[in-house]
Formats: structure tokens, C-alpha cells, sequence
């Protein structure tokens, strides 16, 4: 609460699951470490040049700032060694160092939080806004209609795969982004990591998203390679939400 400059009690509204494609960062402090995607804000209470340093786009640009707790609103790639951190014990904690990676495909988490924007993550307990500029991997949040066209031309003809049933492929290849951005769609609001980390399966567990693999060998009865590209997604569903996938569409990965 940024107006008592304490922290209180609100309940999670929700959790939000998704990938994400792009810059991860790695911040130590001296009571541990937590991993974040670029462009989440974190707070900092001083640090260098910390009026300079560019506001986080997807929240006002002076939120909160000047009430109890000193500080702003940082992003996470913008965080510098030395700056001075705020912990759920109402601790300073300064930033050690940060180290930055990139990612193709990783699981990622963010919280809706009833009342309050804000709550407390890793062994420190930093204190982070519920938002996020990173975006996600993909396009897949919202409804069909926020699909480009030839997506959303792609997304009708792997339901009709679906419908027809069996082990069938889908001509033409998009990016692994714009997979995901389908294999979300396919499974649905809900959808949950398969336990490997390899898919998504749907709430009701009939629909499954593959992640992008290898696909290596020849039909035998074409004698074409099974994909052309040499790497395919896979969407799955079945009558029941136990047994074999009965039904298996797949999309080359460009």
C-alpha cells in the first residue's frame, strides 16, 4: 500500500500463464536471486541516475510516486548494480549485479492482485508491479478476431483437420511466434504446461498443443519428408480426457 508505505494483505484474482520469447534477466542481491522477462518494473527505492532512466511504458509515468515508500517505478532491464531494492520484510536490499540471457520459448507467470497492482517475488520478497511490457510469446491473448487473417484462416483449417479426424497435415509454414500464438487459441482460456514442458493441454483436458520439435524420415507412402521444414507443431484432441490423442494435426515450423 503505497499510500501507508506498508505492506497488507489482498487476494490473487488471478494467475496468468503464458511463453515468452525474448530478453531474460537474472538480478542477485545479496539474499538471493530472481529471474524476470525484460520490461518488468520493479521498485527501487535510490540508485544512480535513477530520475533519468526511462519510465516503464505500460504504467503511468509517476505512479506512486511521492507517497510513504520513497522511489519508482524501474524497469527490470533498466535495474543497475547498486540500486536499492524494497522487500516484503520492509527491508532495502541493494542489487548486486544482473545478468541477461535470451530465450526462445520459457514458461512465464504473472498475478492480477485484488485492490493493489503490486506484490512480492523471489527469496527476497522484491516488490514488483502486476504488469508487464514484454508482451508474450506469440500473439495469443484475447479473442480470434485479434488473429492477422491468414491466422485466423489457419486457425479455421486446423479445426476442420480436427473435425475430419486421423493424422493430418496442414500445407504452408509460420513462425514458431505465430504457432503459439494458435496453439494457445486451440486449447483455450484455462489451458495449463503439460508436465514436461513440452505443451499446453486444455482445462478440460481434450485439446493439446505440441511445442515446436525435430521431424525427421519420409512418408512411406508419399515418399516425402514428413516435414519440409525439418520442424512441426502438433494440435491433438480426443473424445475423452484420458487415453490417446486420437486426432493429430501438424503445422511446419518455419
Amino acid at each position: 500500500d503505497f499510500e501507508q508505505g506498508r505492506w497488507v494483505s489482498n487476494r490473487v484474482v488471478q494467475r496468468h500463464d503464458s511463453f515468452y520469447r525474448g530478453a531474460v534477466l537474472t538480478l542477485f542481491t545479496s539474499g538471493g536471486s530472481v529471474t524476470t522477462t525484460a520490461y518488468h518494473p520493479f521498485w527501487v527505492i535510490e540508485g544512480h541516475e535513477l530520475k533519468s532512466r526511462p519510465h516503464p511504458k505500460e504504467i503511468g509515468q509517476h505512479e506512486d510516486e511521492g507517497q510513504k515508500l520513497t522511489g519508482r517505478w524501474v524497469n527490470s532491464h533498466d535495474l543497475m548494480a547498486g540500486d536499492l531494492l524494497f522487500t516484503r520484510e520492509g527491508q532495502q536490499i541493494r542489487l548486486l549485479k544482473s545478468e541477461q540471457r535470451f530465450e526462445e520459448m520459457i514458461p512465464v507467470c504473472n498475478l492480477t492482485i485484488q485492490t493493489n497492482h503490486s506484490f512480492a517475488v523471489g527469496s527476497d520478497g522484491l516488490l514488483v508491479h502486476n504488469t508487464t511490457g514484454c508482451g508474450k510469446f506469440g500473439t495469443g491473448t484475447g479473442n480470434v478476431g485479434k488473429l492477422s487473417q491468414p491466422l485466423r484462416n489457419k486457425m479455421k483449417r486446423i479445426g476442420n483437420e480436427i473435425a475430419i479426424g486421423g493424422n493430418r497435415g496442414i500445407t504452408g509454414a509460420v513462425s514458431a511466434s505465430n504457432a503459439l500464438a494458435l496453439g494457445e487459441r486451440f486449447v483455450g482460456p484455462g489451458f495449463r504446461v503439460l508436465s514436461g514442458k513440452n505443451g499446453l493441454i486444455s482445462m478440460d483436458g481434450l485439446r493439446q498443443f505440441r511445442f515446436p520439435a525435430v521431424k525427421r524420415g519420409v512418408n512411406p507412402v508419399t515418399g516425402q519428408p514428413w516435414s519440409k521444414t525439418g520442424t512441426q507443431v502438433n494440435f491433438q484432441s480426443r473424445p475423452e480426457a484420458v487415453g490417446n490423442w486420437l486426432n493429430n494435426v501438424h503445422l511446419d515450423i518455419r
